[in-house]
């Protein structure tokens, strides 16, 4: 979404340096270390957002919160929105609202109006 981030460049913080360092030497050893994989880019994800933009308030998230998007996607909103630290993983929130992890990101991108990346 345009305007989405407020910058496209700065400093990176600490927190987010270790959360993709820790990331790159699991890939390195463990390749096949998918859940942690998926925890660690979940988390630097979420580092990421936090450092970087306004998410909380960003046009589609509040267009979303308002009830015109599905309501187990407002669910996994309120609870990014609460304590983005306990989501976890993509996996965890998906069954949090109570949908597989595919359709979970089909209807989070619809809902907060965001565009499917080409393939």
């Amino acid at each position: 979404m345009p305007g989405f981030f407020q910058r496209n460049c700065d400093r990176i913080t600490s927190a987010i340096r270790a959360r993709a360092d820790d990331l790159a030497t699991l890939m390195l050893a463990t390749p096949d270390a998918g859940t942690a994989q998926e925890t660690l880019i979940s988390e630097l994800m979420i580092a990421v957002l936090e450092r970087y933009t306004a998410w909380r308030t960003a046009p589609g998230v509040d267009f979303a919160l308002s009830g015109a998007a599905d309501y187990r996607i407002r669910r996994a909103l309120t609870l990014m929105r609460r304590d983005p630290g306990s989501v976890g993983d993509m996996d965890r929130l998906a069954r949090e609202a109570g949908l597989s992890r595919a359709h979970f990101f089909r209807l989070f991108g619809q809902s907060v109006k965001v565009p499917r990346a080409c393939s």
